[in-house]
């Protein structure tokens, strides 16, 4: 459909990626049917991740459209300010 998907890439060893586990899930629940969001576990899709996604670092969270990249945010060292970097990002995306 024309929903923005919002896939989370991470791996089960990345501790910041467990520490944005809830937090990515409570912005599922608050987007709710605006947006789908799904993970990917590098270790399981390590070459789709890297080669059709462009992903180097983890986690890294991309808004897709249409079958195609949109929008990225690698998360940084501040994971406090991980949950609005991505509702901005996911915002971003809703309109157009």
């Amino acid at each position: 459909g024309d929903k923005p998907i919002i896939v989370k890439f991470y791996a089960e060893w990345c501790r910041k990626c467990i520490a944005m586990r809830p937090k990515f899930l409570k912005l599922a629940a608050a987007y709710g049917e605006q947006a789908v969001f799904v993970k990917m576990d590098i270790e399981k899709f390590g070459e789709l991740a890297k080669n059709r996604a462009g992903v180097v670092a983890i986690p890294t969270f991309m808004v897709w459209k249409e079958g195609k990249p949109v929008d990225k945010y690698v998360a940084g060292s501040v994971i406090s300010k991980v949950p609005g970097e991505i509702a901005r990002m996911i915002d971003r995306n809703l309109q157009g």
